[in-house]
């Protein structure tokens, strides 16, 4: 048996001596995106696409580290002799995104990670990332902090790259433009309505849709019949290869006829058509309309996620 020495935020917390060779493992932060990505980068894209969220906030954050607020991100990766085996995200109030682990990484990996995040009194609300690893993570840290965990949402992620687009839909696309934010703030309010529970608020919604029109490698679409929007989609988050695709939204009484559908496919087509070797996206598995249309499109599952909340016991 090797012997492990788990070097924690500068320190040696726990040494163990056996007569083979000396492990180290330690969790490494950094100070900001473009760190963190020089690092974890070719680690996190041997997973592109069940990375995305990863490696997509991280490209955004290089450009405007502010993107999310003013509180800075937490960036950091755990290594194992000198070797990227888990890779972290938080943009503070947002849950911690996690990476998958490496094969064969034991849970002193995680038991690592809380006690770094512990050291800062992190009032952490949940975790988000591949549902092996939210689950291993989740336990250790509701154990630490004698908080409890349910799975808010379940995942899944897809990956398309050909369009299988739909036929006899009528409309077109067009990128969405500063004459078009009353309608998007209203549309962000539905879609976040839609996908957690409740709407934004006018500031929110229009700092969503503020962030969506001046992010540069993000853009809104919006499909349209006789110049009148029917329904919307995002694409953002570039990664080495691909981009992901977001904030689909259709207002009710317009649902059914296929339009999300069609933009999602000509949207994705777009980025395709500027080299994007492939889109990624989120569904979640409890509708199972949207996991049946994006397959139908061309989008084809990778992996399963799930974002975890963190509650008082």
């Amino acid at each position: 048996m090797a012997a492990h020495a788990v070097l924690v935020s500068g320190g040696f917390a726990d040494i163990q001596e056996f007569n083979c060779e000396v492990v180290s493992m330690h969790i490494q932060r950094w100070p900001h995106a473009a760190a963190f990505l020089e690092r974890a980068g070719s680690f996190l894209e041997q997973r592109e696409a069940a990375h995305n969220i990863l490696l997509g906030l991280s490209a955004e954050l290089v450009v405007n580290p502010q993107l999310f607020g003013r509180e800075p991100p937490y960036f950091a990766t755990a290594e194992i002799d000198g070797t990227v085996v888990l890779a972290m995200l938080r943009t503070p109030p947002h849950p911690l995104s996690i990476s998958y682990a490496a094969p064969n990484v034991d849970d002193s990996v995680f038991d690592a990670l809380v006690d770094d995040l512990a050291t800062d009194a992190i009032n952490l609300n949940g975790v988000s990332g591949p549902s092996e690893a939210t689950g291993r993570f989740a336990a250790r840290w509701c154990s630490r902090t004698n908080q409890t965990s349910r799975v808010k949402v379940a995942l899944r992620i897809y990956q398309l790259t050909r369009v299988d687009a739909p036929s006899g839909i009528p409309g077109a696309l067009r990128q969405a433009n500063e004459g078009d934010r009353a309608l998007l703030a209203t549309w962000f309010g539905g879609f976040q309505e839609d996908a957690f529970g409740e709407p934004f608020d006018d500031e929110r919604a229009n700092a969503s849709v503020q962030r969506w029109l001046t992010t540069p490698g993000r853009s809104l679409y919006l499909w349209e019949i006789d110049q009148q929007p029917v329904s919307m989609a995002g694409t953002g988050g570039p990664t080495p290869h691909g981009i992901r695709v977001s904030a689909v939204f259709t207002p009710r009484e317009l649902r059914g006829r296929g339009y999300a559908s069609a933009c999602v496919a000509a949207a994705s087509q777009a980025q395709l058509d500027q080299g994007r070797s492939f889109c990624s996206l989120f569904t979640d598995l409890a509708n199972p309309t949207s996991n049946k249309i994006y397959q139908q499109i061309g989008y084809r599952p990778v992996c399963d996620a799930e974002e975890v909340a963190f509650e008082s016991a």
